[in-house]
């Protein structure tokens, strides 16, 4: 009815034109891994509209759109090339997933509404969503581990800090100990955190000293610590509160990495923190020990706040709403799919530490990995 009376007028452009204002205006609001992924989208609608041959905006109707989503689901799987060079892909005879599918078309229905708000095509908000709606997805129950599996991941952690060169040129001259060269930034710590914290990979990674404040007070008075996360490292923008009484073992834990940090400014790495390559890398490493669980950084998130909301001592009759405000998403989220999934934590269990049966490599983290001398100083 706008355009009917002239209020509001097309101004159809170029698909490159319309893709580069988009992506423009994207570089002010979104991160740029963000921007990346959606990249991977973007290509696939450039790619299909030259071989349907439409160059503007004005071309793209609601069929058009339902063409490009059958386009999207007929898309084949690609596959790593066996002795090719890196990155070299080739296609499958295997369909993609459905959630796949879902993330390309939430991608391209977030860029046609932006043109459609610029005034680049005729089409409506219910037009779009209608033409390009999800596909059905399988929905599998979130990952949690065992207390024996999470005890194997720690253990598996803990000996990979330990692991020492046979021999290093410095140590063949007589300056060092042989044997003493470990191979390995430590993964321990880190490990420890991501399981006792819930935090996102990005949000461990991007963690600094001034974000950890070990002597905060608990609601009694008892230095319990607490991490604060700022609104830029987090991925909802939402900045949140870690209450450390839910691990006392991981506030000693990082009393010790700050002794030991010698006034570096990342929680992890220091003056040069780790990065998400070197984290995925030393996952890796750990998978290939015996008896380690097949398990994603993110899959540790999702444990934590399974034990949270689920163990009947820690939170009591607020767990949902409590562990959903330590880990950053609805209670609602936490509800439909995290309570009830997981029986048996002993009602006795104050903290993640017994909840999860972990006490033991804790402790042999915080001893033998990062000094209990210091510890013992405190």
């Amino acid at each position: 009815m706008d355009r009917a009376s002239g209020s509001r007028q097309l101004r159809p452009v170029s698909f490159d034109a319309a893709i580069n204002a988009y992506l423009d205006s994207a570089k002010l609001t979104l991160k740029p891994r963000t921007i990346d992924s959606y990249r991977l989208a973007i290509e696939q609608f450039r790619k299909w509209s030259n071989k349907v041959g439409m160059n503007s905006t004005a071309d793209l109707t609601q069929g058009r759109l339902v063409q490009l989503r059958d386009h999207l689901i007929r898309q084949p799987r690609l596959r790593a090339v066996k002795g090719g060079v890196r990155g070299q892909r080739s296609t499958s005879h295997r369909r993609r997933s459905p959630r796949t599918i879902n993330r390309e078309l939430q991608t391209l229905k977030t860029v046609i509404n932006s043109w459609r708000q610029r005034g680049f095509v005729a089409l409506h908000r219910d037009d779009i969503s209608d033409a390009l709606k999800p596909l059905r997805e399988a929905k599998k129950a979130k990952v949690h581990f065992s207390p024996k599996e999470l005890q194997a991941i720690l253990s598996a952690a803990i000996r990979h800090d330990h692991e020492c060169f046979v021999a290093t040129r410095v140590e063949r001259s007589g300056l060092r100990p042989r044997g003493t060269t470990t191979r390995h930034r430590p993964i321990a710590p880190f490990t420890a955190f991501m399981m006792l914290t819930g935090c996102r990979r990005g949000e461990a990674l991007s963690l600094e000293w001034s974000d950890v404040h070990l002597d905060a007070t608990d609601n009694y008075g008892r230095k319990v610590g607490e991490i604060r996360l700022r609104p830029e490292n987090v991925k909802t923008s939402h900045a949140r509160t870690i209450g450390l009484e839910v691990s006392p073992a991981l506030r000693h834990i990082l009393i010790a990495l700050k002794l030991k940090s010698g006034g570096g400014r990342f929680v992890f790495g220091g003056d040069d923190p780790y990065t998400g390559d070197y984290v995925d890398s030393a996952r890796a490493r750990l998978l290939a020990t015996p008896g380690v669980p097949n398990f994603l950084w993110k899959d540790l998130r999702s444990t934590c706040t399974t034990y949270l909301t689920n163990a009947p001592g820690i939170f009591g009759a607020a767990a949902a709403y409590r562990a959903a405000a330590q880990l950053g998403h609805s209670v609602e989220v936490a509800q439909k799919h995290y309570l009830g999934v997981l029986r048996g934590i002993p009602r006795e269990a104050r903290d993640l530490d017994s909840a999860m049966q972990i006490e033991s490599p804790l402790r042999e983290l915080r001893d033998s990995g990062l000094g209990s001398r210091s510890l013992q100083a405190l």
